[in-house]
């Protein structure tokens, strides 16, 4: 019976701290940075615990993925508590739940991780590209552009290179970038 309450305990104190964590983020990471603190301790004195490539931020192995691993831990070794098993039936299930619900969060998280793009365009992603005129640009002024990169389209806003007005609605191509403006020339 004891061993059924240490179970339920586990199940529930990771439970809690796992939900609390996908839903507040703060909880798992201030976890993470204590068990990242007490690892970096550790390794100073020659001991290393904690690989470095199961640390916070490696594809989804972290506070969270052993949160979920002792979620899933405490809950098998419940049920087989529960259904009579003797101990080491009841932590081996454990185990092997654990690592299945942990295996499967990490697998999640590295799945939605590798789906995120990165969307900033660098200034070498816009020279040379088309872009059309939005606001005039008046001779010797400042218009905007709207630009398409693979972050999106987006407006900017642009100067002609030789000085020269530019309608709206004419094609420049992007001769160079500085401090955010574009340096325009028409396209003929």
């Amino acid at each position: 019976m004891i061993l059924s309450w240490i179970f339920a305990g586990l199940m529930i104190l990771g439970g809690s701290f796992f939900v609390f964590s996908l839903l507040l983020g703060g909880v798992g990471d201030s976890l993470g940075d204590m068990f990242h603190g007490l690892d970096s301790a550790l390794e100073s004195i020659g001991l290393d615990l904690i690989p470095d490539s199961f640390e916070h931020g490696s594809g989804g192995a972290g506070c969270i993925t052993i949160l979920a691993f002792i979620t899933g831990f405490g809950a098998a070794g419940l049920v087989a508590s529960l259904f009579g098993a003797n101990a080491l039936i009841c932590v081996l299930a454990g185990i092997l739940f654990g690592v299945i619900v942990g295996g499967i969060y990490a697998g999640i998280t590295k799945l939605i991780m590798s789906q995120q793009s990165n969307s900033s365009t660098t200034d070498a992603d816009i020279v040379g590209k088309t872009a059309h005129i939005t606001v005039e640009i008046p001779k010797g002024g400042v218009g905007q552009v709207m630009l398409t990169t693979q972050g999106g389209t987006r407006p900017y806003p642009a100067c002609c290179v030789n000085n020269q007005a530019v309608v709206r609605g004419q094609s420049v191509k992007v001769i160079s970038v500085e401090g955010g403006r574009l340096y325009v020339e028409k396209v003929e």
